[in-house]
């Protein structure tokens, strides 16, 4: 399928099947530009994009820009070009319909190339809106529409740039098979039918993942049916893909701020979702095949859930090999007992890590480990087996339920979970931890009676500022009192010293942490005695390349900056010196920001 289209690509740039337009930079004005003129200022500027359909979606609102600078089917856009978008503009009724970025239009973008479609700041003033109200947008289909076409960046250059709303359907659909590189970056969408974002592979049966998609700082609120698939942000079969800097919410019940359905080495970073009607990151093998093993390899790093109604950060079905790090769960929604702030239900396949997260005011559990309700085409999927699962330098407080629940109801499946440097001080009925038929209690934690076997573990306090019923009055850090201090263990430790070098082997903690799920290339990390470096690759599950040559010793803590002599237990690593972590941002601060 995906080699078909390239090589028909590189046939167009032989001139066998018609011509590409040479890239440029063309200008749009959606209120008064003339898709007859030239295109190539803001005085000739078009009125639509390539690619825009009429308010009916029976045909194109033009086939031909300037002097047959693109024609639909014959002459195309290319790699490298670029639209700016005048300021304040809008796309819509009674004029305009969906913009369709299919190959009628299109040529393929590369990497290196991309095409952009930009709002240009210095043309006019506020919001370009994308209104589809009114607007026929077909089953499965978006206001915007990105159809294998490879490399599309659609930008709205600050954050809420660009306002894409009131779609009948999805609000933006991005479908290919194989590589696609495109980029949709600071864009607001709002009050979809379905999915405000749809990223979606087309070939979901053998399946081909959709690759190399980037979400970055958006803002998805407010979708309309309750789906997994109608949630805010969505992605189905996609790898080698980042959503970043994201908000989502107010996805109504049965809807997730974030779901990522079928995928493999997917990033989640930076993202807050909450008040969504189900989940609020929720991972999940996808419903037409959850007896596949093809959902793993996930971080969610430095997320925020919060008053999400079931569980706040989900994985479910079979899926591992993730890791959360450096995420907040804070009090779901929900009244019935079952579902925790941090959550695995129907099983998982393997192995999976908390790091540096915590659990606070949740409906039940902090940390749930399931496999209750499991369904039996899963049942079958998940070969028997001792899965080890890793709370490391976690905290879970002022839940109504027990800090840990771990249930594993079939038989030869079984979790074995590790509790390395956390804290556990939520209990019922006195149990905070509750291991299948062994309950724990603070006194054993404290003591290591009753077989306990966590290693450095705390059952006490943590002293956060403050914990409210309301997350804006809540704040998280820690006094400079707390426990929790200097509590954590290092998840990383160099594996020999290193004398002006830039090449860093890592011991980790527990065997089987990877340090291509932890860091990514531009991470600012610390070393103990060595300062801060910024890493420049991640070579292996225990080698990291530096970006400037740095000594440091044989042992010696290696992890994102932290104060004091170790790191914190827990998601926030400053005291009240400092800012307090993001509560209902319009735009997305790191948890560790000063």
């Amino acid at each position: 399928m995906k080699t078909a289209r390239w090589m028909a690509i590189h046939m167009v740039g032989l001139g066998m099947i018609g011509q590409a337009v040479m890239a440029a930079t063309y200008y749009v004005d959606f209120d008064n530009g003339n898709d007859a003129a030239a295109g190539t200022t803001k005085e000739t500027a078009w009125k639509t994009l390539p690619g825009t359909r009429n308010v009916a979606n029976s045909d194109w609102q033009s086939s031909s820009y300037g002097a047959s600078v693109v024609v639909r089917n014959t002459v195309k856009v290319t790699a490298g070009t670029t639209f700016k978008i005048k300021s304040g503009t809008r796309m819509g009724a009674p004029s305009l319909g969906r913009l369709w970025i299919s190959s009628a239009f299109y040529a393929n973008g590369t990497a290196a190339h991309p095409i952009t479609i930009q709002r240009d700041l210095s043309w006019g003033t506020g919001q370009v809106v994308l209104d589809a109200a009114n607007v026929v947008i077909p089953s499965y289909y978006g206001m915007i529409a990105i159809e294998s076409i490879d490399c599309i960046v659609f930008d709205g250059a600050v954050t809420n740039g660009v306002l894409v709303k009131n779609s009948s359907f999805n609000g933006i659909t991005l479908k290919d098979a194989g590589f696609n590189g495109s980029q949709l970056k600071n864009l607001e969408i709002y009050n979809s039918s379905r999915a405000n974002v749809m990223v979606q592979s087309l070939d979901k049966g053998t399946p081909t993942y959709i690759g190399g998609v980037v979400l970055d700082t958006l803002f998805a609120h407010v979708t309309r049916t309750q789906d997994d698939t109608s949630g805010n942000i969505y992605l189905g079969y996609a790898e080698n893909s980042y959503i970043r800097n994201c908000l989502a919410t107010d996805a109504p019940t049965g809807a997730d701020g974030i779901h990522v359905g079928g995928g493999r080495n997917i990033w989640i970073v930076n993202c807050i979702t909450h008040d969504n009607g189900e989940q609020g990151i929720d991972l999940s093998r996808d419903g037409d095949y959850k007896a596949r093993d093809d959902m793993y390899g996930i971080t969610v790093r430095n997320c925020i859930g919060y008053n999400n109604y079931k569980d706040n950060l989900d994985l479910n079905s079979g899926v591992h090999d993730v890791y959360f790090i450096g995420c907040i769960a804070w009090k779901t929604t929900i009244t019935a007992r079952g579902d925790g702030n941090f959550h695995i239900y129907q099983g998982t396949r393997g192995t999976n890590f908390w790091i540096n997260c915590t659990s606070a005011k949740g409906a039940d559990y902090g940390y749930g480990f399931l496999w209750n309700g499991q369904l039996s085409s899963v049942t079958g999927a998940i070969p028997p087996g001792n899965y080890h699962q890793y709370l490391i330098n976690c905290i879970s407080h002022a839940d109504t339920g027990n800090s840990v629940l771990i249930e594993s109801d079939y038989a030869g499946l079984a979790y074995q979970v590790h509790y390395i440097n956390s804290l556990f001080s939520s209990s019922r009925s006195g149990v905070v931890i509750q291991q299948k038929t062994t309950a724990y209690t603070a006194a054993d934690i404290k003591s290591g009676a009753n077989g306990w076997l966590g290693v450095s573990c705390l059952s006490t306090d943590p002293l956060f500022v403050s914990v409210q019923d309301s997350w804006l009055l809540s704040n998280l850090q820690l006094q400079p009192t707390s426990p929790c201090l200097n509590g954590g263990a290092f998840p990383f430790r160099a594996a020999g010293a290193g004398n002006a070098a830039t090449i860093m082997n890592l011991v980790p903690v527990v065997s089987g942490l990877d340090a291509r799920r932890v860091f990514l290339p531009g991470d600012v990390i610390a070393m103990a005695e060595a300062g801060t470096a910024i890493v420049a690759s991640v070579n292996s599950a225990t080698q990291i390349s530096l970006s400037a040559a740095k000594t440091w010793a044989d042992g010696g803590g290696v992890w994102f900056p932290w104060s004091g002599t170790k790191p914190a237990i827990g998601a926030t690593y400053s005291t009240v010196t400092r800012a307090p972590p993001p509560h209902a941002p319009t735009h997305l601060r790191s948890l560790t920001a000063p």
